[in-house]
């Protein structure tokens, strides 16, 4: 159930985010609604590392944040929400739940923006690791 720790901590901390847009998560239906903007968070990996004996690991991966603005109203204000994501996960912070640490190891990384349909996409790329004890 590590794996599932690791995206509630994360989740929460993204649920928590001011000021809110719609979020999609993986698997979950979601119908645009026009002109407004929303994100959507993709997991990428759930990399197991074996840095010792036993049944104790550490997780790494990365996740990532789309956000999706109307087209043809400027980058700023979807740079200004990446801004807003880049400072919650700075580096060295970490997020907890059901007892397992999610330590953020690298400065979150903002993408250029692209045209994506009727939106404007702007990617943040946030990469963690989390150990898992087993006892």
């Amino acid at each position: 159930m590590s794996s599932l720790s690791v995206k509630k901590a994360i989740e929460t901390a993204i649920n928590g985010l001011s000021p809110m847009v719609a979020t999609v998560y993986e698997n979950m239906p979601y119908s645009p609604i026009v002109g407004t903007p929303y994100q959507q968070v993709w997991f990428v990996g759930f990399i197991p590392v074996n840095q010792e004996y036993g049944a104790s690991h550490q997780l790494k991966g990365y996740f990532q944040i789309d956000l999706m603005y109307p087209l043809l109203n400027g980058s700023g204000t979807a740079l200004t929400r990446a801004e807003v994501i880049k400072a919650l996960f700075k580096k060295g912070s970490s997020f907890i739940a059901d007892g397992i640490s999610v330590n953020i190891c690298e400065t979150p990384e903002i993408t250029s923006g692209r045209n994506e349909g009727d939106r404007w996409k702007i990617c943040v790329k946030v990469y963690y690791s989390a150990w898992v004890i087993v006892n």
